[in-house]
């Protein structure tokens, strides 16, 4: 019966494992945790977080040097909402809906360097 269990948790941990490699895969400058927590949202009330997802704020971080105006506008394009500039233009925060579709918009952008 322990090999059983044994067996039953490396499974499970191992499946863990290639969920948050596909993670990393897929949003790469992601805090993995925020996707694994908007995944499970998202099925928890899929009617409700369909279209516009649950509120999260959102932070962006960005390169130094990087045109805060053209992030600022990236950020409201992608998100609908205008977000607060921190660090000398390096540090972007919104309160927003939150959807896949968008965090993956926010993360592909080659000044972004990370975001949570």
């Amino acid at each position: 019966m322990e090999s059983k269990a044994f067996y039953e948790l490396q499974g499970l941990r191992n499946q863990k494992e290639k969920i948050e490699a596909s993670y990393h895969q897929i949003f790469p400058k992601v805090d993995p945790y925020l996707v694994h927590d908007l995944v499970l949202r998202m099925y928890q009330d899929p009617v409700k977080n369909k279209n516009k997802g649950p509120m999260y704020t959102v932070e962006v971080f960005t390169k130094v040097g990087t045109d805060s105006q053209k992030c600022k506008d990236h950020i409201l394009a992608t998100t609908g909402t205008v977000p607060g500039i921190y660090d000398k233009g390096t540090h972007y925060v919104t309160h927003m809906r939150l959807t896949l579709e968008i965090l993956k918009k926010l993360s592909d952008f080659d000044f972004v360097l990370g975001v949570r």
